[in-house]
This record gives C-alpha cells, sequence and structure tokens, in this order.
C-alpha cells in the first residue's frame, strides 16, 4: 500500500468531485478519507461503489459504473469500462500484483489493498 499513489489517484478532479458529492470530506486528506469509506460500508447497505476510486479505477468507469448501475459499460474486462477502452486495456490488472517504480526501485502494490481495507474496517486505521 502506497499512500503516495492513493492520493494522487484520489486528487483527480473526477474523483474528488464525486467524493465530495457522496459527503467525503475532500479537504481532510487520506485519513479523513478513508474514515468516511469505512463508514459508508455500514451506510450504503452494501459495498459502496465509489471504492473504485481508492483501488485506482480509471475515474470515468467508476462514475459511469455509479450512473448507470453497472449496466451499459463500453467493455468488461477486470471492471467494467465506461471511458476509454483501449486505455483500459492497456493498464495493468487492478487486482492481479502489478508493479511500479517507486523511490528508486519496482515495488508490487495495490492501491488499497486486503490488509489495510481490514485494518480499515477494524478500526485500526
Amino acid at each position: 500500500f502506497l499512500p503516495a499513489l492513493l492520493r494522487t489517484a484520489l486528487g483527480q478532479s473526477v474523483a474528488r468531485r464525486s467524493l465530495a458529492g457522496l459527503g467525503y470530506p475532500v479537504g481532510e486528506g487520506l485519513h479523513g478519507l478513508l474514515a468516511h469509506l469505512k463508514g459508508r460500508f455500514g451506510s450504503c447497505g452494501g459495498f459502496p461503489h465509489e471504492i473504485g476510486f481508492f483501488l485506482g479505477y480509471p475515474p470515468a468507469d467508476v462514475v459511469g459504473f455509479m450512473f448507470h448501475g453497472g449496466r451499459r459499460a463500453k467493455h468488461c474486462c477486470m471492471w467494467k469500462v465506461y471511458g476509454d477502452v483501449e486505455k483500459a486495456k492497456a493498464l495493468p490488472g487492478m487486482f492481479n500484483n502489478w508493479a511500479v517504480f517507486y523511490e528508486g526501485e519496482f515495488k508490487t502494490v495495490h492501491m488499497l489493498n486486503e490488509g489495510t481495507l481490514k485494518k480499515l474496517l477494524d478500526g485500526k486505521l
């Protein structure tokens, strides 16, 4: 889990506007956003679709999924694509391990991995 990558993903204008519209405290930093996400798991009656922003999905695809309720996707790979299909095909699998060059070396990362999500849900983050 690399906080800098998560901050970058959540800092994109589409993600920020969408999260703000859902009541996320976009001005409170990463901790505030993660705390709000934790609360959404209990309040939305299921899995909050905006988690796609936290997982690093393309913002257009997250918004498209939320707007269309999972229908009318242009393409389906590891997620449903509503934006640029060719760009989505070129991205690494979001749930598979993937590597980035970070701080001088390749590291295998997820934007928000299972361990971090468990800590978040258990109130340990």
